[in-house]
């Protein structure tokens, strides 16, 4: 599967557009956190290579600093959304609040696009990084391509781009080398199972 950053580009405007809307049709809570669960279930769906969101709800004492929380003023329960260590948190005072800093609801819809993993990567190395902190899952056959032309040899192959290609068969032993020097070992390779 060849990388799409237009696929990424069109979710993120869908995120913005749907949790707007969201955002002011929803008064109470829990059609906010089922409204928003929807919404990042079809994100985990089309990106399936990504560490998938979590919506849950979840105390808003438990989430928001103790000096700050005003069980007065702030709703009971927050919708938590969370990907891997990155999160933010929705709850309500007068109105929605994301993250105890943002009341605005364009504000807000528009942070819910801005995630590190929609960040587009441009080569391997940016892929071998999503990996390693984990932004995207470890799954040979999931991880996108960046480059349109696959080296000649693909079967351990994680992804490549124009110049290098990312090898390997778990997270502890990728690789990154250039396409040369893989056509290289791809070559001794098979001279090597063919000399007997």
């Amino acid at each position: 599967m060849i990388y799409d950053q237009k696929i990424v580009t069109d979710l993120i405007e869908e995120i913005r557009i749907n949790s707007l809307c969201a955002l002011t049709k929803c008064s109470k809570l829990k059609e906010l956190y089922q409204k928003l669960k929807i919404i990042f279930n079809r994100i985990n769906d089309q990106l399936f290579w990504i560490t998938p969101f979590e919506v849950v709800i979840s105390p808003t004492k438990d989430i928001i600093e103790p000096w700050y929380y005003d069980p007065k003023s702030q709703s009971k329960y927050s919708v938590l959304i969370e990907r891997n260590g990155e999160c933010c948190y929705i709850f309500r005072e007068l109105d929605w609040s994301l993250d105890d800093e943002i009341s605005v609801n364009k504000q807000i819809a528009d942070r819910l696009g801005d995630w590190e993993i929609f960040h587009a990567p441009t080569n391997v190395r940016d892929i071998e990084a999503l990996l390693k902190k984990n932004c995207w899952k470890f799954d040979k056959d999931k991880i996108p391509k960046i480059g349109d032309y696959p080296p000649e040899d693909t079967r351990e192959i994680l992804s490549w781009d124009k110049k290098y290609v990312l090898t390997g068969t778990t997270i502890d032993n990728m690789c990154r080398v250039t396409r040369d020097k893989w056509s290289e070992i791809c070559r001794r390779e098979y001279w090597f199972k063919n000399s007997d």
